[in-house]
């Protein structure tokens, strides 16, 4: 009985979308681990910490401009301060801050290629 189980052709299917977006997300493409191990090299409470503030600016993101209550200008604003806020957890990792602006703009990408193009 099948039911609404998920079948082991349905996680093969959900790995290769995976896989496919990753592959379109530029400069990883080529990297042989998923990009956010490059971060790992932070220390666990620094690590987490950004993790968070990332993922509140990708839900900032991810959030229509009409549901912004102050506009694009704040939603503009927002991102920005949680980008700072990043950065000040990345000091002392350079190659980590200069790679961070194209680390967001990879995360939209696989954001935007795995929910039908919508970020």
């Amino acid at each position: 009985m099948a039911g609404n189980k998920p079948q082991k052709d349905d996680a093969w299917a959900r790995a290769r979308e995976f896989s496919d977006a990753m592959l379109h997300c530029q400069p990883y493409a080529d990297d042989s681990m998923l990009f956010i191990m490059r971060y790992s090299t932070l220390r666990a409470r620094d690590f987490s910490a950004m993790m968070s503030t990332f993922d509140k600016m990708t839900n900032l993101w991810a959030t229509p401009v009409t549901e912004v209550p102050e506009g694009p200008e704040a939603r503009a604003q927002m991102a920005s301060e949680y980008r700072e806020e990043c950065m000040r957890y990345l000091e002392g990792f350079p190659e980590l801050q200069a790679d961070f602006d194209c680390f967001v703009t990879s995360s939209r990408a696989m954001t935007r290629a795995v929910n039908g193009g919508q970020v």
